[in-house]
């Protein structure tokens, strides 16, 4: 599992309109997938995880075993004005939709433990609070999940993730060395504890 925040495919700036948070679905396979996975394949420090892979994080949780549950939360604008859509189904709105960042989840019913597998950020999207959204809405789910508490692993060298997870309030509980490859660094295991929601 990893957790990142990264550059993206596209490099343009972005609109004045913020993103928009939100849970992608099965439906959303055809249009959303495809983005998640080209952000991850750009980012330098992201997990080569294959385009096949995002798929499990986008069923619907009823139809998943009681073995692990699994989300995908992701950050996306509108690449048409409000106004000119005419949605007449999930898929459709994806189709009209540009993913700018997403977190993958995972949570063993009964466990207490969930992790953040993998977050990515468009690069051109970076620092203006999109990572702290997409952390905020995954640690809604794992409370959602019973969990008590929240792993994560993050490249030693990424700075700009490990100060996001601290400010969450993840902490260091160990390191794992060579975890990672493409270029090999070791891995920060990071640990927070999920508290009783407010």
């Amino acid at each position: 599992m990893t957790a990142l925040v990264s550059p993206s495919v596209r490099s343009e700036k972005p609109s004045q309109a913020a993103p928009i948070i939100r849970r992608a679905w099965i439906e959303d396979i055809d249009a959303v997938r495809d983005q998640v996975w080209g952000l991850a394949q750009a980012s330098s420090t992201a997990p080569r995880w294959s385009d096949v892979a995002y798929r499990e994080y986008l069923a619907l949780e009823a139809a998943r075993s009681d073995i692990q549950a699994k989300v995908l939360f992701i950050a996306c604008v509108q690449t048409e004005p409000i106004g000119s859509l005419v949605i007449s189904s999930e898929n459709a709105r994806a189709a009209r939709e540009r993913v700018v960042g997403f977190a993958a989840l995972s949570a063993v019913p009964g466990a207490g433990e969930c992790a953040l597998d993998n977050m990515v950020v468009a690069e051109s999207w970076r620092k203006q609070g999109i990572g702290t959204r997409l952390l905020s809405a995954s640690l809604l789910w794992c409370r959602a999940h019973a969990g008590s508490s929240v792993w994560l692993e993050v490249r030693a060298s990424n700075r700009g993730a490990i100060a996001l997870y601290e400010r969450a309030g993840f902490s260091i509980a160990g390191r794992r060395p060579g975890y990672y490859s493409e270029p090999v660094e070791p891995a920060l295991q990071m640990r927070k504890l999920l508290g009783p929601v407010a």
